[in-house]
């Protein structure tokens, strides 16, 4: 199982989620059964609904990964944080977590 992390930004994106990600990359690497796969990181303007839409339609359409997880580019986050996001979901009991 991958999950693919997306997230929309203005012209910048905070340099504290930016180091979370790659933490969470790094370490994602180094075990045997990874979990992290594509990052679809996108510029966004005022017209968020727009871009969430076409980085969803590039999820389903471009991506082998099995969940969609959207991030805020001015948060943080570990990849503990992730593991226990995905250990609550279930495709058909609870395909939203949050």
């Amino acid at each position: 199982m991958t999950v693919a992390i997306a997230y929309l930004r203005p012209d910048f994106c905070a340099p504290e989620f930016l180091e979370c990600l790659a933490d969470a990359q790094l370490k994602d690497r180094d075990r045997k059964r990874r979990l992290l796969g594509t990052t679809l990181g996108r510029v966004s303007g005022p017209r968020i609904a727009d871009s969430r839409n076409k980085v969803s339609i590039e999820f389903l359409d471009k991506t082998d990964d099995e969940w969609l997880l959207w991030m805020d580019s001015d948060m943080t986050f570990t990849l503990e944080d992730i593991d226990k996001l995905v250990a609550s979901a279930h495709k058909t009991s609870r395909p939203v977590v949050g």
